[in-house]
């Protein structure tokens, strides 16, 4: 603070305290700059009433000391003054983190996206994708039906003529006949796997010449005329399958029962034959889930064509015929496909 703005406030100061030579008026000129000295001045400077005619303070009672003035800075902050310290800054509060809203029960939530009530949750909307996907869910009700197409190989049934000297092999050959079987499936129990029944049927087919006999060498010759042997069985049976779980990955399954075989010899000249004989089949096989490979596919099957599971199915059946003149006791191992729905 300058030395005439320190007289000033101290000429104020005595003359609310009363002291001599406090009643001095302040000077309406501004101050005078140093030396503060005039040749002409009309107060007595000793005396201190003219705060402009010194630079000497003015004593003061020996009762009253002036209290010190305070010092006035107008410097600007540093950087340092103007950040908070670290004290400070470790006692702010801290914002609080955000947590997403529970979904309830039925209504699967992700991380980072907010649970609305929509229009078609009722329909069993469950989110909707970045891409605009709606995404369902769907119930689906178990599977108690089964359809199974399989191809396979059989072997050639024992078969004598009339004659006694002629067979199957040396009319039709001694090769394993091509056939093509169905089968419907309806499983009622499936508390502990699968029990179901089993009917189906079949077809092979096997084409060769006919034979005349030799008498003189006891013998017989290929004819010209052509045979073609129908086989057309038909099944009805139980199944068993060891799967327990929606999309099990592999099924094995045991099956069995009774069968019909039907024949029918057709030839070239018209004279042909028709016959059959039962018999009984014990079957043996496992499937594998092609629709747990893949969560779209088994979607698409079953809200689009109504099928559960798609399954590839290896088996061997074992049949046993209970006539001698059509033995067609033998296996049949095949490959195929089947569906649940």
């Amino acid at each position: 603070m300058r030395p005439h703005l320190k007289i000033l406030a101290l000429a104020a100061f005595l003359n609310l305290c009363g002291l001599p030579g406090s009643r001095a008026q302040t000077p309406e000129a501004p101050p005078m700059e140093p030396p503060y000295t005039t040749k002409d001045s009309e107060f007595d400077p000793v005396l201190g009433e003219d705060p402009t005619a010194t630079m000497n303070p003015v004593p003061l009672s020996p009762e009253i000391e002036a209290p010190p003035a305070p010092e006035m800075s107008f410097e600007e902050p540093s950087s340092e003054e103007k950040s908070p310290p670290p004290a400070a800054a470790k006692a702010s509060p801290r914002t609080p983190r955000y947590s997403p809203p529970r979904a309830q029960k039925g209504e699967p939530l992700e991380r980072g996206v907010k649970l609305i009530r929509h229009p078609d949750s009722k329909k069993g909307l469950m989110r909707i994708e970045a891409d605009g996907t709606y995404v369902y869910k769907v119930k689906t009700r178990p599977k108690e039906h089964t359809g199974v197409v399989r191809f396979g190989f059989m072997n050639p049934p024992s078969i004598q003529s009339a004659d006694g000297k002629t067979n199957f092999k040396q009319m039709y050959g001694s090769q394993d006949l091509v056939t093509l079987m169905a089968d419907y499936e309806w499983q009622p129990f499936s508390k502990y796997g699968k029990l179901g029944v089993q009917m189906g049927g079949g077809v092979a087919t096997a084409s060769g010449n006919g034979r005349f006999l030799t008498p003189d060498t006891g013998g017989s010759v290929e004819a010209k005329e052509t045979y073609n042997f129908i086989i057309l069985p038909v099944n009805l049976g139980v199944i068993y399958r060891l799967e327990y779980f929606k999309r099990q990955w592999v099924a094995p399954y045991i099956a069995g029962g009774g069968t019909y075989i039907a024949v029918a010899e057709l030839r070239d000249d018209g004279k042909s034959n028709f016959t059959g004989t039962p018999a009984a089949y014990g079957a043996g096989g496992i499937m594998f889930n092609i629709t747990a490979l893949d969560k779209s596919l088994a979607f698409n099957l079953d809200s689009e064509y109504g099928v559960g599971n798609l399954w590839l199915v290896a088996e061997y059946r074992f049949q046993k015929a209970f006539s001698q003149d059509l033995d067609f006791t033998g296996g049949i191992m095949s490959l195929g496909i089947s569906a649940d729905f």
